[in-house]
């Protein structure tokens, strides 16, 4: 399982250029961790600021 902060910078990046849905599938695609997941924490990221 990859890093968090791994996770939260590659999540980031996908973001930027595509939708958080997107973003969260493609994530899932190459973490291999759940999209559901991914999703929610790419929410929590964007509210956090």
């Amino acid at each position: 399982m990859p890093d968090a902060v791994d996770v939260d910078a590659l999540l980031k990046e996908l973001s930027a250029t595509m939708p958080a849905g997107k973003a969260a599938t493609e994530a899932a695609k190459l973490t291999g961790m759940s999209r559901k997941d991914l999703y929610q924490r790419l929410l929590d990221l964007k509210n956090a600021g």
